[in-house]
């Protein structure tokens, strides 16, 4: 089976969707458009509260199953609780994640190693047991949770940028390894969104969109067979330029955009 001949329909048809972060922000809208669209969703987050009040306001098809990305024997068991109730997971939409704003000033170890934990690693988990049981039916469709900040090092976000770079390769390196297989890897790289982890960002954000038209724009991706589901446009193509800048060129410009030193 070759990429691109199993379109979400198929794949709604034929399993469920899985959505991890999926109590609020880009999480919840992506959910609401999947159930509104006729899928069957799995929401997994932390916060259990806000999980049951998705599920109050979605209906029956939305079934929530609180875990931690970051416990691997939570995911499993989750994963294999999700298959058995609601069928295989055809589409699986990995988007939990933690920001912290975190420049040179503030570096907290711990904080850097809460983002790796749970926007790396937590993937990663994720992925072990999505991945197995895709390539085993050759059908399936995943999408990654990365970020334009994972296009080049940001001034006060060393953490999340390494973060989100690191969940970038990961989902490019899978995508010709499964293309044989039948399963569609993309990665989705949002710019500014309203999102309770934007609200902690206390400097001007550009081209802030809510989560919603980020929702819409994602569900077009996922119908589409680009590899990379990103907006705004305009400030993807700003850090499009920022990445292919060489650094003589790229730090004094990132100087004078950004304020370095403040976090």
């Amino acid at each position: 089976m070759k990429v691109g001949q199993c379109d979400l329909a198929t794949l709604r048809h034929s399993g469920c969707a899985w959505v991890t972060g999926a109590s609020s922000g880009i999480g919840a809208a992506v959910s609401r458009r999947l159930v509104r669209d006729g899928w069957e969703v799995a929401g997994s987050a932390r916060n259990n509260k806000k999980l049951e009040a998705l599920r109050s306001d979605l209906g029956k098809t939305f079934h929530p199953y609180p875990m931690d990305v970051r416990e691997i024997k939570t995911v499993r068991e989750n994963f294999a609780v999700i298959e058995a109730a609601h069928g295989p997971v055809s589409l699986a939409i990995l988007n939990a994640g933690v920001y912290e704003v975190r420049g040179a000033r503030m570096f907290d170890p711990e904080a850097a190693k809460i983002m790796f934990e749970t926007n790396v690693l937590g993937t990663i988990n994720t992925l072990g047991v999505v991945l197995n049981s895709m390539m085993e039916q050759e059908r399936g469709q995943l999408a990654v949770m990365s970020s334009l900040a994972g296009y080049r090092g940001l001034p006060n976000s060393a953490g999340y940028c390494a973060s989100r770079a690191a969940t970038l390769a990961l989902a490019e390196s899978l995508r010709e390894d499964c293309r044989a297989k039948g399963v569609k890897v993309q990665a989705i790289t949002p710019g500014f969104v309203k999102t309770p982890m934007t609200a902690k960002n206390t400097f001007p954000m550009p081209f802030l969109i809510e989560p919603e038209v980020a929702a819409a724009k994602i569900m077009a991706g996922l119908n589409g067979n680009r590899f990379e589901i990103t907006f705004p446009f305009r400030l993807f193509i700003l850090m499009k330029l920022l990445r292919i800048l060489p650094y003589f060129a790229y730090f004094p410009l990132v100087r004078r955009i950004v304020r370095p030193g403040s976090g």
